[in-house]
């Protein structure tokens, strides 16, 4: 008899680390319907092999999903009617996010409607009708949503009316009278940075309440993401505090890509890079900075058709603020020299051109995080990068207040 006791509560211990050594989520809420597809994706890579973690097909209007991961993972959760409606055009891919670890994880939503779609641009207003319940990671996940979804939200308003302006300007110029144009970005822009900056303080606080947590370190690797728009005190304050965590290849990642994001800090100073002049002589981009000038770096190339579209604008700029205590620099990205000397003699630009080369182009694209063109670099007078965009019009709203 105790034999067999013995060998029931190994079977119940074995059953219990099973369960500490795997994920279950399971899911049953109106609106989910026998046939439908779930699949949870792993968010944290950008390789497609590695991306599926687990799939279900609903049944009796429920689902179940089990498996392993080797550590705390950013996942999201699609669900799709695409397999069980007869016109595509009714087929729909909704969704939640959830920070996946070994616990048993409940979905819990008032209708399969109001999940949501996914996107990496920006929030949804319906995403907090979901409620994604598990063990302490994920508890801290809803916690950190519910804190900074308001912001985020606030933030992407603006952000999208700052893209429908600059849009407008290209394709229906006449809609805004110039001061009109001019009083509804510089609105907009205003409203967007104070979101930002109070989106900013709220990932602070979550990170330094979170020391020992993976996912501080997931909020604060989306952080520095961004250009210029981490202090460099705080990403030392988390570089020092926050990577003594057990999930060290986590912590490892995040050591890595800082110290590339250590030169795009907000409020740093600017990397010097190497560059070529017209005649192909080699120089520094230090040597063209004057130190008590505010100047604007253009990146740009001859390809480039919104780099060739918004020279017109900081020539704008540079009638308007420059000489006496703004410079211009721009710097081409073009391969073929002859295609950068072809161009500067149709732009006419009356300011300092280089060339990046194949040197100056890897360091200048990392060390100011560039991913694409035009992008438009502000450095004030003291050698700190205040302003990182491919808009003119923000340029134009940072040198009021700095020049003013």
């Amino acid at each position: 008899m105790k034999f067999y006791l013995s060998i029931l509560l190994c079977l119940v211990c074995l059953s219990c680390a099973n369960q500490a050594d795997q994920y279950i989520i399971r899911g049953s809420f109106p609106g989910l319907q026998d046939g439908m597809t779930v699949r949870l994706l792993n968010a944290e890579t950008r390789n497609k092999d590695e991306q599926l973690l687990a799939a279900d097909t609903v049944k009796n209007g429920r689902f179940e999903l089990t498996g392993s991961v080797d550590a705390p993972v950013m996942c999201h959760l699609w669900i799709s009617n695409k397999d069980i409606v007869s016109n595509k055009k009714q087929s729909r891919s909704l969704g939640t996010r959830l920070f996946l670890d070994h616990s048993a994880i409940k979905i819990r939503t008032p209708h399969f409607d109001s999940l949501y779609y996914i996107s990496e641009y920006g929030p949804d207003d319906r995403e907090l009708l979901t409620e994604v319940v598990g063990g302490t990671l994920q508890k801290d996940y809803m916690d950190y949503r519910q804190t900074v979804h308001a912001n985020e939200l606030e933030y992407s308003k603006y952000n999208s009316i700052l893209s429908t302006l600059n849009w407008d300007r290209m394709a229906t110029p006449d809609k805004y009278t110039p001061e009109e144009y001019h009083r509804l970005y510089t609105e907009s822009y205003r409203l967007r940075k104070e979101a930002a900056e109070r989106l900013h303080a709220d990932r602070m606080a979550f990170i330094r309440s979170h020391r020992q947590s993976p996912l501080a370190l997931y909020v604060a690797n989306e952080m520095i993401s961004k250009s210029f728009s981490v202090p460099a005190t705080d990403l030392e304050e988390i570089l020092a505090r926050n990577c003594r965590i057990s999930d060290t290849a986590r912590a490892a990642r995040f050591c890595r890509q800082a110290e590339q994001a250590c030169y795009f800090c907000k409020d740093i100073h600017y990397p010097d890079v190497p560059l070529h002049t017209p005649t192909f002589d080699t120089t520094l981009l230090s040597a063209h900075i004057r130190p008590g000038h505010v100047t604007l770096i253009d990146c740009w190339a001859s390809w480039c058709g919104p780099c060739r579209a918004a020279i017109p604008k900081v020539k704008a700029l540079y009638d308007k603020y420059g000489r006496d205590r703004f410079d211009v620099i721009s710097i081409s990205l073009d391969s073929k020299k002859e295609d950068w000397q072809k161009a500067l003699e149709e732009e006419k630009m009356p300011w300092p051109q280089f060339i990046a080369g194949n040197r100056g182009y890897k360091q200048l694209t990392s060390r100011y995080n560039i991913s694409s063109i035009p992008n438009l670099i502000l450095i004030d007078g003291k050698g700190q990068v205040v302003c990182n965009t491919f808009s003119p019009e923000e340029i134009r709203i940072e040198l009021e207040q700095i020049l003013r």
